[in-house]
């Protein structure tokens, strides 16, 4: 009788933890440990009705649907594909705020730019608001997708918007590096004339930033993918004139090598840029970003094998609120802010490092805690 007891007391352990698949298997344990004990038969009903109507534990779809605004469909070779047709604000949110570089160099480019004045266009409220079912950023500041992906299976960005100019998506990896690839780069001119004075370092980066922006605006609009290794410290690794339309449609994909990846950009079926990096690392964060220019984001599908972390951090939370939909979603949404707010408030570092962590880490995509 008293393993049969704590038998049935390791069933309803597991139920108060919110561990559905393990208290069933546990009931069939205490099951055979109960037997024919008359002393034990009501207790046992009692625990097998509690089983019988705790909710099922949400499968990985769920998980995600809970945890996205896109629409979510889960391939067969167990990559997510994250479709944004900007219907709703819930699919905006999963667009969050670029977290603020800790590197200090990086900082102060980020209050610079910052303090440029983007104008809005039409009707249009803040940079990455939505209007009229597109998402519409403009300005300098850049949105983050709250989950990072593997690097290690292919991943790809498909992109539909309407902008002539700077229609770019960021891949960032290790550190605070970001590769930029699209169309209609052209860079806006800023107002860099006694930036800097007196700094050396500061001189010499105003002046690459200068002749990058003063090359790119000669040239016109193309099709590029560019190395970022520091914030606005651009590397022009493909340049291909590309004229500029009032819709863009391409694709970025990153097909995993033996060593490094190879990185491409697509307009229909003809490839228009390729290259291979050999330090993108192991996870990717997709960013948007205009640098100056106004776009709006039309459709943006995201394919990719999601962070470990993101399915694990879900499941954890999903047994905390009893695989309660509404209740995951509003934990979900909850961790994201406190990550959020960390970011906001980390201390600046020595390098490219930030608070959160390596800006390719996939932590805020399971809510960040």
């Amino acid at each position: 009788e008293r393993r049969g007891r704590e038998a049935l007391g390791r069933v309803r352990a597991l139920l108060d933890r919110g561990d559905v698949q393990g208290a069933r298997a546990a009931l069939e344990g205490a099951r055979a440990e109960v037997g024919d004990l008359e002393a034990l038969k009501d207790e046992l009903a009692a625990v097998v009705a509690a089983v019988e109507k705790a909710p099922a534990p949400l499968d990985d779809a769920g998980l995600l649907a809970c945890a996205f605004g896109a629409k979510v469909t889960l391939l067969s070779d167990g990559r997510a594909q994250l479709i944004y047709d900007f219907e709703a604000e819930a699919q905006a949110a999963d667009w969050a705020a670029a977290p603020a570089p800790r590197d200090m160099g990086n900082r102060m480019v980020q209050r610079f730019i910052d303090g440029q004045q983007p104008q809005a266009p039409r009707g249009v409220g803040d940079p990455w608001s939505l209007h009229k079912k597109t998402l519409v950023g403009y300005g300098w500041s850049r949105r983050s997708l709250v989950a990072g992906f593997r690097t290690d299976r292919p991943l790809a960005v498909e992109v539909e918007a309407r902008g002539r100019q700077n229609t770019l998506v960021g891949l960032q990896g290790a550190g605070e590096r970001t590769l930029v690839v699209g169309l209609g780069y052209m860079l806006e001119e800023l107002p860099l004339a006694g930036v800097g004075r007196g700094n050396e370092e500061v001189q010499k980066f105003v002046g690459r930033l200068s002749r990058t922006i003063e090359q790119s605006r000669r040239r016109g609009p193309s099709a590029v993918i560019v190395r970022e290794a520091r914030l606005m410290d651009l590397e022009e690794l493909q340049v291909q004139p590309h004229a500029a339309r009032d819709k863009a449609e391409f694709t970025v994909e990153v097909a995993p090598l033996d060593h490094g990846h190879e990185v491409s950009l697509r307009v229909g079926r003809r490839v228009v840029g390729q290259v291979i990096i050999e330090d993108l690392g192991d996870r990717a964060r997709v960013n948007l970003l205009t640098m100056g220019a106004a776009v709006a984001y039309d459709r943006i599908a995201v394919t990719g094998a999601l962070d470990p972390q993101v399915l694990e951090r879900l499941r954890a939370l999903s047994r905390e609120v009893r695989h309660d939909p509404d209740a995951l979603r509003r934990r979900v949404r909850e961790e994201r802010e406190r990550a959020a707010e960390r970011e906001r408030n980390a201390p600046p570092g020595p390098g490219g490092e930030r608070g959160g962590g390596e800006r390719g880490g996939g932590e805020r995509g399971g809510g960040g805690d």
